[in-house]
């Protein structure tokens, strides 16, 4: 689509050839505007030119990997999932086209209780921050590392949060649209936070479980790119992408259809004179 929202082109169809989709899960753009999508059921990585012509791709069915972006050399950083006997080890990894690992950025060993499939625990959430650098957490606790394209940790972001209870009536929601909840020993209250998301100007905005007055969408917390702590702001809807002064969002629209939205965004601080 243009910046108008007028439909260009449509690239790929369903399928298992060459270019063809079944499950595209995520994609990125590299530094040469190369797009790069993962294709979680077709377990690969497929890259097209920015007109929509399929270049190459490559297997990850030597991994469990999902989600994914690409750096500006064209490496792919995803989480690698590892499946033992009640242990869990998910590590957040950059590697090239032959599987070959360059960094490791976040690894985190899950047993017990923490390696069943529960929906409600804490999970790893990260995103590209400030070009190739690299900002991730695990959210049982509140804490935040960025790290520089070669997996060296520059800063770290430590802040105190509420904790929100897990009701009843979220458990028989979550129990209709997911039956294999029911056997998850839920715990009493959600993770430390629930997404990570950064504009290009390097703030941060983290998602929290706290919801706003209006009982619509939830509170994120702002940080700077030094890593302190700026304002709350309330926002209905997840956020994307933060580009420039646009913020783009996947929303429902009245007929329940997710759609994507922009928004233009304008940052006023008070003065202190």
């Amino acid at each position: 689509y243009d910046g108008d929202g007028k439909h260009i082109r449509t690239i790929g169809r369903r399928g298992q050839g060459p270019g063809e989709f079944s499950g595209p899960f995520s994609l990125g753009i590299t530094g040469e505007n190369t797009i790069m999508v993962h294709d979680l059921l077709n377990h690969r990585i497929s890259y097209f030119s920015p007109e929509g012509e399929f270049l190459s791709s490559f297997s990850t069915a030597g991994m469990v990997i999902v989600g994914g972006d690409v750096d500006g050399r064209g490496n792919i950083i995803s989480l690698v999932f590892t499946n033992a006997p009640r242990e869990q080890v998910l590590e957040l990894r950059r590697f090239d086209s032959r599987q070959n690992t360059l960094a490791t950025y976040l690894t985190i060993t899950k047993t017990g209780r923490e390696a069943t499939n529960n929906p409600l625990g804490p999970d790893v959430h990260w995103t590209r921050y400030l070009g190739d650098h690299v900002i991730c957490g695990y959210s049982k606790t509140y804490e935040l590392h960025v790290y520089d394209l070669d997996g060296n940790k520059v800063r770290s972001i430590e802040h105190a949060y509420k904790p929100v209870r897990i009701t009843q009536e979220e458990m028989e929601v979550l129990k209709k649209r997911m039956p294999f909840a029911a056997d998850v020993q839920a715990p009493r209250q959600r993770p430390a936070f629930q997404g990570v998301t950064a504009d290009d100007d390097g703030r941060v905005f983290v998602a929290t479980w706290e919801r706003p007055e209006s009982g619509k969408g939830y509170l994120y917390d702002v940080f700077d790119r030094a890593g302190s702590f700026v304002t709350r702001i309330a926002l209905e809807y997840a956020p994307g992408i933060w580009k420039g002064s646009k913020l783009y969002t996947i929303e429902e629209d009245a007929g329940g259809y997710p759609v994507v939205k922009r928004y233009g965004v304008s940052w006023r601080f008070p003065s202190w004179d």
